[in-house]
């Protein structure tokens, strides 16, 4: 940036090229919204007492005239974009920025509101203050006729260019209201309390405190905002500003004590204290530089004249709220940086999780493809219980994704189920198949949500073996003898048995509903984890469902088929073991004396029924298992949703599935802005960065270079390049001779070579200088890429013809002024 000696007008001390590269970058961010993102930009913040003379500080900042009457005047943020333009022109435009409470409709109406003007004369500032308050009223209550809100959430933004004006960003807080008085609610009391400290807490906002000298600064509450602990208790980024001095009687302590405040001995604040001197009501038409002249008379008197020069007046305001701002941001380049990285961090993941945009038929159909190449791979691992997936160690899914284990889990709950409460009648218990279970633990004890169901499944009845005889076997006997012979009936064996095993049917059915719903958690924890929620659930109701529902119905059939097996036919065993065990149990009672014409039938009937249903239920068990659920339902589940299936989707099918919804395109379209804009802003804040580092702004490292290669006279180098033919040339540094005389057609065209021990150590760079008369000496002008600017000159001795070698025996590097990489432009 410039030094202050080297230029007295102190306006241009405001504006350096530094200065002005740096706030229309970070105005260029605000423009794409990057501080909706949860970033916040450095910037000035007016903050004072209702009439504190707030106004009048940014009427002799801007030289324009604010609202400065002593009633409430703003009622909502301005925000002053001041840009400083070499040319005399001076224009004004004027927008509203929608605040977040706002609806959709309301913000396009805020949006359309724009004021535009050419020249001071035309901008009545009160005037525009009453059109914005009126556009802000737009679907509020004062629509319709209610008491209108006098505070709003949104931002009017002014942004001004002029020749006479500091490039800075400002805005301007309502006054505090300090309690409800008269046309003032509570809540608007509040609300402005909320405003302005919501804007005074920004840690990169640098508070301007305006204290009016009027009144004891102690008493004035913007100085007990700024030091509440949230908001700058350190005082590091308060900057105070004392008002209206002119109203101090001269020689009192008042005035005395403020003279102490300005020289930091009352309050001290890091960034120090300022006083100016603004118009006051009798001095309401003074112009500008006679507000200006008047200032310099009060400041240069009395005891105001023993403050330094550099912390009264507006002028040297300007050029110190210059300086706080350029070193705010450039303090707060490095975080800046970081949270933009932060944002395109979460925007690039937002995006990511939409996947691919499927606006295509084809699009769609390799979507559903890719998806399915996922879910056959995924449930592969999840059937034969390889839990290498990271998706199966997901700590946000539950327990469904881990299929082969689950299911398993359900297959033994399952026999348990069975061989504890499938029989109607423990017969002398010992005889039951309790025994398989030790009663150490039971399903039935714990709380796991997949036993729950089986509660309903009652505990068997327990009888003695007589009690059986008499009750069950005898009767069956009575009403299904066909012989006089004393022995076993087939159909008497069959109907004790059905009713032994008839609640194997319920408890099946239990185990089905189990697993399939094992199954259905599973697939919804798969499909969402490869694709959205919505494509998810229409895959699931498109595809998935349908096929379930027939699986559904093939293991309906497949159970009924197993249970016919055990119920409706008699029973029928071939297994030799069955013959043994029963031949045993028949010769075990042998010894014992039977009463009783059916005794002994009875007694047999009963060792057939109890060695039968033994073997039987264990191929229910299995049978059920393995036909009915993993044949028909696990085994199969990962053909369910497979790539074959997809590609005989006619267009219509895939539309109903894999389309992407009008919410998600506009989410995707949203998103790739906003991650735009943040690339673009991180670009931005490196440059300026980068700038900052280097110590000097890119134009006057230009400026510099101008100068340096507008030098004539030149050290012999310490190689001689020669001229070579147009394909024989040196790439790191070449100079392309153009001939442009009218001997051109008598002279060949080539090219001279500057040897890389003498080109430029870092990029390549064409240079193309032109030759005027090659027969005599010429000064030749070289262009530098990328900067045609900048020009260099070099030397052809005349006592070499040009159809000759001609030997360059003095030269300059001229690729080396621009051996840095130059900056990007904004």
């Amino acid at each position: 940036m410039v030094s202050e000696e080297s230029e007295p007008n102190s306006l241009a001390l405001l504006n350096s090229t530094e200065q002005a590269n740096l706030l229309n970058a970070i105005e260029k961010l605000r423009g794409k919204g990057v501080n909706k993102h949860n970033i916040s930009f450095p910037q000035l913040v007016v903050c004072g007492d209702q009439s504190s003379g707030k106004s009048s500080v940014l009427e002799g900042l801007t030289r324009l005239r604010f609202p400065t009457k002593d009633t409430l005047c703003t009622t909502f943020a301005t925000e002053l974009i001041l840009r400083r333009t070499p040319h005399g022109h001076v224009n004004i435009q004027c927008t509203i920025t929608p605040g977040d409470n706002r609806t959709e409709r309301q913000k396009q109406h805020l949006r359309d509101f724009e004021r535009t003007y050419t020249a001071r004369e035309e901008f009545e500032f009160p005037t525009l203050i009453e059109e914005a308050k009126d556009c802000m009223r737009f679907g509020t209550t004062a629509a319709s006729g209610a008491p209108p809100t006098c505070f709003f959430k949104d931002v009017l933004r002014i942004k001004y260019s002029a020749p006479d004006i500091p490039s800075l960003t400002i805005v301007d807080l309502p006054g505090i209201v300090h309690s409800q008085t008269e046309g003032k609610t509570a809540d608007e009391v509040n609300t402005v309390k909320n405003l302005v400290k919501g804007y005074m807490r920004d840690e990169k906002s640098i508070i301007l405190a305006v204290v009016c000298a009027s009144n004891n600064f102690e008493n004035q509450i913007v100085l007990t905002y700024a030091a509440e602990p949230d908001i700058d208790p350190g005082h590091l980024r308060t900057l105070g500003i004392i008002t209206k001095p002119d109203l101090l009687d001269g020689g009192s302590e008042s005035e005395k004590n403020f003279v102490d405040l300005v020289k930091n001995q009352k309050l001290q604040l890091k960034l120090g204290w300022h006083v100016v001197k603004n118009r006051g009501f009798k001095t309401r038409d003074q112009s500008d530089a006679e507000r200006d002249e008047s200032e310099r008379k009060f400041f240069s008197s009395g005891i105001w004249s023993s403050i330094e020069s550099n912390h009264i007046g507006i002028d040297s305001l300007r050029k110190r709220l210059a300086n706080v701002l350029l070193s705010q941001i450039r303090q707060e380049l490095p975080s800046l940086i970081d949270e933009v990285n932060a944002a395109q961090n979460e925007i690039e993941s937002s995006i990511n999780a939409l996947g691919e945009p499927r606006d295509t038929k084809d699009k769609m159909r390799s979507f559903l493809v890719l998806k399915a190449e996922g879910f056959r791979e995924l449930t592969g691992c999840a059937l034969n219980g390889i839990y290498s997936d990271p998706f199966f160690h997901d700590p946000s899914r539950n327990h469904a994704v881990k299929l082969r284990t689950r299911v398993t889990n359900l297959h033994f709950t399952f026999a348990e189920v069975m061989h504890r409460r499938g029989h109607t009648w423990n017969i002398d218990a010992r005889t039951g198949l309790d025994q398989l279970f030790p009663a150490q633990h039971s399903i039935f004890d714990d709380e796991e949500p997949d036993h729950a169901d089986y509660a309903s499944c009652p505990e068997p009845e327990t009888v003695t073996r007589h009690e059986f005889l008499q009750t069950h076997v005898a009767k069956q006997l009575h009403q299904n003898r066909i012989s006089a012979y004393p022995l076993p009936n087939e159909r008497v064996i069959s109907a004790v048995f059905r009713k032994q095993s008839q609640k194997w049917n319920n408890i099946a059915r239990i185990h089905l509903a189990l697993v399939e719903k094992a199954v259905m958690e599973y697939l919804d924890e798969c499909l969402n984890s490869l694709m959205d929620s919505r494509t998810a659930d229409s895959l699931y109701q498109g595809l998935i469902e349908p096929a379930l529902q027939k699986k559904r119905l093939i293991i309906q059939q497949k159970l009924e088929d197993v249970l016919v097996a055990n119920g409706s036919q008699d029973p029928i065993m071939y297994e030799p073991g069955f013959q043994m065990e029963y031949q045993n149990l028949r010769a075990s009672r042998s010894t014992q004396k039977k009463f009783g014409h059916d005794s002994v039938t009875n007694e047999d009937i009963l060792d057939l029924m109890q060695c039968y249903y033994k073997r039987a239920i264990s191929i229910f068990i299995n049978n059920v298992v393995v036909l009915v659920l993993e044949n028909c339902l696990v085994a199969s589940l990962s053909s369910i949703f497979s790539a074959s299936l997809i590609t005989e989707m006619n267009e219509y099918e895939l539309r109903a599935i894999a389309q992407e919804p009008a919410e998600v395109h506009e989410d995707r379209k949203s998103l790739k802005t906003k991650l735009d804009d943040m690339i673009e802003a991180k670009r931005i804040l490196r440059v300026q960065a980068r700038t900052g580092r280097n110590g000097v702004s890119r134009s006057a490292r230009n400026a510099k270079t101008e100068r340096k290669l507008q030098v004539r006279q030149f050290p012999k180098p310490p190689h001689t390049p020669e001229f070579r033919s147009a394909k024989d040339y040196d790439s790191d540094a070449t100079l392309c001779v153009k001939p442009n005389s009218p001997e051109r057609s008598k002279s060949p065209s080539g090219r001279l070579t500057v040897p890389p021990a003498s080109a430029t150590k870092s990029r390549r760079h064409s240079l193309e200088p032109e030759i005027a008369t090659p027969s005599r000496t010429s000064q030749i002008q070289v262009s530098v890429s990328p900067s045609p600017s900048s020009f260099a000159s070099l030397t052809i001795p005349k006592e070499q013809s040009w159809q000759q070698k001609p030997v360059l025996t003095t030269y300059r590097t001229v690729a080396h002024p621009v051996a840095q990489e130059p900056d990007e432009e904004l």
